[in-house]
């Protein structure tokens, strides 16, 4: 039986054809998936995608203004998965590269580890190993068919 992951937010509009922005706090893509479901009143009100621009941007069916999608901004976004692929979606990015669009420095992230300070990633670079924090805001894109997550990482996090 399919369940709803949240996986972020509607952030704002863009344009005035309806497109609203969104802010992802799940790797998993949604440029593949036919429906999204906006959190309203407490349940997962499914809609049609019409359009996707990149990892954020997103068209529904039904929502053709600025106006429109207004209405919607701040609200909680989740998609639909099969009951027992949760942990499995979420681990995906292990064996995933990843690059820092700042330094140009590439990694591989061998593992998930929770800590109290939260999700952290166990990458090698070059020969060493390093943790680093999984922060959604440091994420600039996905290339899920490469295998690559691209990076802005804070100066100097990776000569710790």
């Amino acid at each position: 039986m399919p369940t709803l992951k949240q996986i972020g937010y509607i952030a704002g509009t863009h344009g005035y054809k309806g497109f609203l922005s969104l802010k992802l706090n799940s790797l998993i893509p949604i440029n593949d998936k036919e429906y999204l479901f906006i959190t309203i009143d407490g349940k997962g009100v499914p809609f049609f995608i019409e359009e996707t621009k990149g990892d954020s941007l997103i068209k529904l069916r039904y929502i053709n203004s600025s106006d429109e999608a207004q209405k919607y901004t701040g609200l909680e976004i989740s998609i639909e998965i099969e009951e027992g692929k949760l942990e499995v979606e979420e681990e995906t990015i292990i064996g995933f590269s990843f690059i820092d669009n700042i330094t140009g420095t590439k990694g591989l992230i061998t593992n998930i580890a929770t800590y109290p300070q939260g999700e952290m990633w166990e990458t090698l670079v070059g020969e060493s190993q390093i943790l680093l924090p999984q922060v959604e805001d440091w994420i600039t894109g996905v290339d899920p068919d490469k295998k690559i997550i691209y990076l802005d990482l804070p100066e100097g996090l990776l000569d710790l």
